[in-house]
Formats: structure tokens, sequence, C-alpha cells
């Protein structure tokens, strides 16, 4: 009697192990097709918002995510296309998401930032940027954005701090050089105005905005 229990016994274990087998199979080959769908999503995708017909890439983007709740290129793409959309808060909600998955990511950090800036969410806008500065200290372009946000805040010792480094970063950028500029003038300090706005016509001797900027400060008497 022992001997029969044993055998349907292990009959039992094997009938479950052929049935365990042909669920990880049709796993297998459920995954595969939903990654081809996924993948054939993401390349539609692509197109439709290079041709800007963004109402069709976000039905596609959200379709894809049905399929993959995380997937990262899909969620890093509709945050965009929400961004393009000026859709801020929803593109808020993903860039903050996608911070979960990739916490040192100074791009994601920066479209935080400008999600956050066009709500006029200033405080979070200039913590997501300086995160970026922290994670990119290199890139002129993460420090101008912090001294827009400390422009825009009336900090301008703050601000000048940070448009004196995108400069040094990269000298010969006629917009960081005017944000310098504009932003010694608000402060007061015009004679560092006057000569950054020089220092604008050494590599545009035509710009008439720095042009009518110096003479408007000689006028004055600086």
């Amino acid at each position: 009697r022992r001997k029969e229990l044993a055998k349907i016994a292990k009959e039992d274990i094997s009938e479950k192990k052929r049935i365990s087998e042909k669920e990880i199979v049709r796993k297998i080959k459920k995954d595969e097709i939903n990654l081809n769908q996924i993948n054939s999503f993401i390349k539609r995708a692509e197109v439709l918002m290079a041709k800007e017909n963004y109402s069709e890439t976000e039905k596609l983007l959200i379709q894809t995510l049905s399929l993959e709740n995380n997937n990262f290129i899909a969620n890093s793409m509709l945050a965009l296309l929400y961004l393009k959309m000026q859709a801020y808060s929803k593109a808020e909600v993903l860039y903050c998401k996608l911070l979960e998955v990739k916490s040192h990511d100074p791009a994601i950090y920066t479209n935080l930032g400008l999600a956050f800036y066009n709500q006029a969410k200033y405080p979070e806008a200039l913590e997501a940027y300086s995160f970026a500065v922290k994670f990119d200290p290199k890139n002129a372009f993460r420090h101008v954005n912090v001294g827009q946000i400390y422009f825009v805040l009336q900090k301008f010792s703050e601000a000048i701090k940070h448009f004196k480094k995108a400069v040094i970063l990269s000298p010969r950028n006629v917009e960081s050089l005017f944000m310098l500029a504009d932003t010694y003038r608000e402060k007061g300090d015009l004679k560092e105005a006057k000569d950054t706005y020089n220092k604008i016509l050494n590599y545009e001797p035509y710009n008439t905005d720095a042009q009518e900027e110096v003479r408007r400060l000689v006028a004055m008497g600086y």
C-alpha cells in the first residue's frame, strides 16, 4: 500500500512539474509577445513625436505602459511629451517617478526643474536644478538654469555666481554673458554690467542690444 502511495505521490509531483513547466513556457511566450509589442509601440511613438503628433504619441505610450508600467524608455518619452504639450504637472509626476530609478541623472533633474519652473514652483525648481549642477558641475547650461531661478527670486548675488561659472565653462556663449550683464544691472553693479556688455561686443560687434546697453550706461557716466 505504501508503494502505491509513493507511486501516486511521484506521479502527482511529475504532473505538477509538467504543469509548472508549461506555465513557465506560456509566461516566456507572453513576455516575448509583450516585449515585441513594447518595442513596436516605442518605435512608432518616436516617429509620431518627431512629427509632433502628440495626441497619438500619448495614446501609444500609455498603451505601452499598460503592458509594462515601469518601462523606463516609455516613461521618459511620455514625460518629455508632457513638457512639449505644456502639461507640466503630469511631467512633474513622471520625472519624480524616473528619479526613483536613476537618482543621479542630471538630465532628469533639469527637466523636472523645467516642469516646476513653468508651474511657478521656484523653490522646487531651484532644488531640482541644483541637483543637476551637483551631478554635472562642468555643464554651463546647468549653471545657467540655477542662475535664472535666483534671478527670478531676486537673489542677484547668487545668480551672478552661477552665471559667472557658466561663462567660465563656455566663454563665448553670448546668452550667458547677457544674463550675467543683466543681473549686474539689476543688482546695481553698473560698471560690471557695462564691462560684460562690452565682452559681448568683442564676440558680436554688431549686436544692437549690447550696443544700446553700453550707450545707455556710458550716458549715465559708467
